[in-house]
């Protein structure tokens, strides 16, 4: 452990020099590759687990050094930096995409996602025993996992994502509750990209881009989300529920773990920042949607009611 700072220096150094893996089909078998170098925010995440693996190892017990620094990255760039990924929507246009889900699941999942604005996948993994309806808070990177905090936040639980959840679970249990005919979607091989595509084309919110316009998708959801609430709360709180910066495993298990010691004060406190995000989505984020949808949001009950709206 006293060596992984050097250690991740030099896997630092290796992977801007392209030492990966050669693609499949990069000429014949046993043949020469063309190294294939990574891009600095591909690089920081890599890195970025592996230092959150210290964590995790000094916090077991297993090590009594504190985990290494992040060395220094040439080229990396922060998330205002990069080309957008989707454009944004407007309430009108998420009003339609919830009209346009036709499947019980796929509108438990594009409500679910609303609430959060995380990564589709995550929002597809979620387990009942992820769930913490007492706090009304998810923890999206699950239980004993070691993942990239940055994918998966803990989100709070707002508007009609506590009926849906509540429904799922008393279905489900613990396991997965994002289910199509039997079989939980986390897994299987799915296509996120089209389910959103199929979405969109239903909903006619694309009908007018221009061609090179960029299309909805999965990211505008969080593009969106996390714009309209810039002006809302602050800073610390936006990336706390987006993922933007890293919570220690240690913390994880005192707010989730059965038996901690900790008081649910404590708990509340260290999820302050999450609970801001909360006031605001449920005083403003759900009503502003409302209006545009015959999908009722404030039911919390068996099931999802239509109304006339």
């Amino acid at each position: 452990m006293s060596r992984m700072g050097p250690a991740l220096k030099d896997m630092v150094r290796a992977l801007e020099n392209g030492a990966t893996p050669p693609r499949r089909n990069s000429g014949r078998r046993g043949g020469d590759w063309t190294p294939q170098p990574l891009h600095p925010n591909t690089i920081a995440e890599i890195i970025s687990t592996a230092i959150e693996t210290c964590a995790i190892a000094k916090s077991d017990g297993h090590t009594h050094h504190n985990p290494p620094r992040a060395p220094f990255i040439a080229g990396k760039t922060a998330p205002h930096e990069r080309e957008p990924k989707a454009r944004y929507l407007s309430f009108e246009e998420i009003g339609k995409l919830i009209d346009a889900c036709r499947r019980p699941h796929l509108l438990d999942l594009l409500l679910l996602d609303l609430g959060c604005g995380s990564r589709i996948g995550a929002v597809a993994d979620v387990c009942g025993e992820y769930v913490h309806l007492d706090l009304g808070v998810i923890d999206l990177l699950g239980v004993g996992n070691i993942d990239s905090n940055k994918r998966r936040p803990i989100v709070p639980i707002t508007g009609p994502m506590r009926g849906i959840l509540e429904r799922l679970i008393a279905r489900h249990g613990d396991g997965y509750l994002i289910v199509d005919r039997g079989k939980p979607l986390a897994l299987g091989a799915r296509n996120w990209t089209q389910t959103i595509q199929r979405l969109v084309g239903r909903s006619k919110i694309d009908e007018h881009l221009k061609p090179g316009d960029t299309p909805a998708n999965w990211y505008s959801i969080r593009r969106t989300l996390a714009d309209w609430l810039d002006t809302r709360v602050s800073d610390a709180s936006i990336s706390a529920v987006l993922g933007h910066f890293e919570i220690a495993a240690n913390t994880r298990r005192q707010l989730f773990e059965k038996g901690s010691p900790v008081t649910d004060i404590y708990k509340r406190r260290k999820l302050a920042d999450v609970f801001e995000v909360a006031n605001v989505l449920e005083r403003e984020w759900w009503p502003s949607i409302q209006p545009y949808t015959s999908v009722d949001l404030g039911v919390s009950g068996n099931e999802l009611m239509w109304t006339d709206a």
